[in-house]
């Protein structure tokens, strides 16, 4: 049994130190474990940052502010219902520790090295040599390499044996405060918070202000599209724009005018109504007066032009059948784009004004050498308007349309208010007269 223990206390002078590591209490940050909400803290050990101190054999150690060593016997202060008291109390740092070595020799065949940690000792640790501190019993045997335990607060220590060979560092994850190193992480955290909060408020302002731009900018679009209307709308005065189908703008603006609304009153009057027929623009039946078109379609008076008026128009079409009403220039003439017609010359032979077939819709860009628009009083007489007389002859107003273009002739109408065709000055063949 000497031969044995002499080996073991060889052995063991070669043994180097051993890590005392504090993890700390941090519920909050533990309890991110399965292990420690199983009531284990091996997980905490292996993956937590913690305060070391190394300890040698019998030599005392000045416990650190921070930190708190376990014990679990009162040597001083002997309480036997207490005796190896599972969770450990805690002495709290400022006092001194040391670690010392029992042989346990009651296996004379296989002895075991026991470690034992005082702590609560004075300076120089000589009470606690002499067994007059607190010991933690056992902290770990010799053929152990590891051990982690729980503090009755809920901190967690850990004791990690190193042989002193270099093989295994024991000092893996150690940090000079862990409150130090804490608050840097949450103010890393914070920080984090802030970058990202600050990068979604730019991108959603960024978000924001394209949806406002581009909402004004469309606003800006339609009041450019639509200028001459809301000009006339904000004065009150509304008024009506015909001409070229290329638009308010397009081809700078040849053939086109406005209309006034009190033009449009006097085309469209308000004629008392007495079937009461549905407007399809506000969904309500017109009862006492309305505006009929020359469609013969009845609306309310106000509802129709209003409907003309939401959206910019070089024509005015009937809601209901799409029909374009004839819209009569102040000296008599059309200002919408002139259809190749033949004045009496209708399918139902009732002498109304019909469209020939077959001719086609000439544009402003295929007509040679236009001038201004003459009327009928410039010309000369007024034609004859007789139903089924066609004019020929040297100055009979045969009218040519330009290059590409069938010659209709002219026939009457006289309940027609406008003829849609564009004369020019060179088309006029003759001296003007016509019979």
């Amino acid at each position: 049994a000497i031969l044995v223990v002499a080996e073991l206390q060889v052995s063991l002078s070669q043994m180097d130190f051993i890590t005392y590591r504090y993890h700390g209490f941090y519920e909050h940050r533990f309890m991110q474990t399965q292990a420690y909400r199983e009531g284990t803290p091996f997980e905490v050990c292996s993956t937590f940052m913690a305060e070391c101190q190394n300890l040698h054999f019998e030599q005392c150690v000045k416990i650190p502010d921070s930190m708190s060593v376990p014990y679990n016997y009162n040597v001083t202060k002997y309480e036997p219902d207490r005796y190896h008291r599972d969770p450990p109390w805690e002495t709290q740092g400022g006092s001194y520790m040391i670690l010392t070595r029992d042989i346990d020799i009651m296996y004379i065949q296989k002895p075991e090295v026991n470690l034992q940690l005082w702590s609560g000792c004075e300076e120089g640790c000589m009470d606690c040599l002499r067994g007059t501190g607190r010991a933690l019993m056992p902290v770990l045997q010799a053929s152990s390499a590891f051990d982690c335990g729980m503090l009755n607060s809920g901190g967690v220590f850990a004791m990690w044996y190193n042989a002193g060979d270099g093989q295994v560092s024991t000092e893996t994850g150690c940090v000079d405060s862990l409150q130090a190193f804490y608050e840097e992480v949450e103010s890393a955290n914070r920080h984090r918070e802030l970058i990202t909060g600050f990068i979604l408020g730019a991108l959603s302002l960024c978000l924001g202000l394209g949806t406002v731009m581009f909402y004004f900018h469309m606003k800006r679009c339609q009041r450019e599209m639509d200028l001459a209307m809301q000009i006339a709308v904000r004065e009150g005065r509304a008024s009506f724009a015909v001409g070229h189908p290329a638009g308010f703008f397009g081809s700078g603006g040849r053939n086109l005018r406005t209309v006034s609304q009190a033009e449009m009153e006097d085309i469209f009057p308000a004629v008392p109504v007495s079937d009461s027929p549905m407007c399809v623009v506000c969904l309500v039946e017109v009862n006492e007066v309305g505006r009929q078109l020359q469609c013969g379609h009845v609306f309310h008076a106000d509802c129709i032009f209003r409907w003309w008026l939401h959206a910019p128009r070089t024509s005015f079409e009937c809601p209901v059948c799409k029909h374009v009403q004839v819209i009569p220039e102040r000296n008599g003439s059309l200002a919408v784009e002139p259809l190749p017609v033949v004045i009496g010359a209708s399918n139902d032979g009732e002498g109304d004004a019909g469209m020939g077939t077959g001719f086609a819709r000439p544009s402003l860009d295929s007509v040679e050498g236009m001038g201004a628009r003459p009327s009928f009083e410039s010309m000369g007489q007024r034609p004859s308007l007789a139903s089924g007389n066609t004019m020929t002859g040297a100055g009979a107003g045969v009218v040519d349309m330009g290059t590409g273009f069938a010659r209709p002739s002219f026939a009457s109408d006289e309940g027609m208010g406008a003829v849609f065709a564009r004369l020019s000055h060179s088309s006029v063949e003759g001296n003007g007269q016509r019979s």
